[in-house]
C-alpha cells in the first residue's frame, strides 16, 4: 500500500523489543529486502525517541546502511507549552486566566531533562491532573473554571513544585575560582603539582537549542 508513497512507522524500536524469534524482528527483515527490491519507489520513516532509535537502527546491518538520513526534533519552548496548556483547556471545556497555562508550562519546562520528560505528553497529563484537582475542589457544582490554585495544588501533591530542572542542581564554578581552591588545597596537605594542576582545568560551555547556554569549570584529580 505504501508504493509510490510513505511508510511512517511510529516508536519503531518497539519492533526489535521481542527478540530475535517475534514477529517483530521477522518483520524489519522482510521491510530490509523491499526497501532494496523497491528502491526509489516508496519512503520509509523511522519514528522514536532518539536513544531508542539508534539502538534500532543498529540492530540490523542491512537497516543501518539503508537509512540516510536523520532528523532531530528539539523540545517545545516554555512558550509553545503554555500554547498547547492553553489548548488541551479549551478542548476539555474548562476556562482559566492566563497566568494557568502559563504556570503549568513552568512546572512541566522545569521536568525537561528527566528520564520521564515527554513535551506535550507530560503537559496532557498534568492538565489532565489539574482538571481532576479542580473537580474535587468543585464537587457538586458546574463550576468550569481552573484556578491557579488547583494548578499550584496538583504539583505539590505529586511533587512537582520541589523538583528542580537539572541545570539548576549544579553550581559554576569559573576558571579563577577552580585555580584559586587548588592553591587553598596546596596549603592544606593535599600534594599537587601545580603545573598539573593547572592544565588539567577545563571550561565548558553547553549551548542549548533556544539559544542559552551554561557554562562552568573544573579540573579531574586521580
Amino acid at each position: 500500500k505504501a508504493m509510490g508513497g510513505v511508510l511512517f512507522i511510529d516508536e519503531a524500536y518497539s519492533l526489535y523489543t521481542g527478540g530475535e524469534n517475534d514477529f517483530g524482528s521477522q518483520a524489519v527483515s522482510v521491510l530490509v529486502k523491499e526497501m532494496e527490491d523497491h528502491n526509489g519507489e516508496f519512503c520509509v520513516i523511522f519514528a522514536g525517541y532518539e536513544k531508542e532509535m539508534r539502538q534500532f537502527i543498529r540492530m540490523n546491518s542491512g537497516l543501518s546502511s539503508r537509512v540516510q538520513f536523520f532528523i532531530d526534533f528539539p523540545d517545545y519552548s516554555e512558550d509553545e507549552l503554555k500554547q498547547i496548556a492553553s489548548l488541551m483547556i479549551s478542548k476539555e471545556g474548562y476556562l482559566c486566566d492566563d497566568e494557568v497555562p502559563e504556570l503549568i508550562s513552568k512546572y512541566t519546562y522545569m521536568q525537561k531533562g528527566y528520564k520521564d520528560y515527554a513535551n506535550a505528553r507530560t503537559v496532557r497529563n498534568t492538565v489532565t491532573g489539574i482538571i481532576m484537582t479542580q473537580n474535587q475542589r468543585t464537587i457538586e457544582t458546574d463550576d468550569r473554571n481552573i484556578l491557579k490554585e488547583d494548578v499550584t495544588t496538583y504539583c505539590e501533591e505529586i511533587g512537582l513544585c520541589d523538583k528542580k530542572a537539572p541545570s539548576d542542581v549544579i553550581e559554576a564554578i569559573s576558571y579563577d575560582e577552580v585555580k584559586k581552591l587548588s592553591d587553598e588545597w596546596d596549603s592544606s596537605g593535599f600534594a599537587f603539582d601545580k603545573k598539573d594542576t593547572d592544565e588539567r582545568v577545563v571550561h565548558l560551555v553547553n549551548e542549548h537549542l533556544d539559544g542559552s547556554a551554561s557554562e562552568g569549570s573544573g579540573f579531574i584529580i586521580s
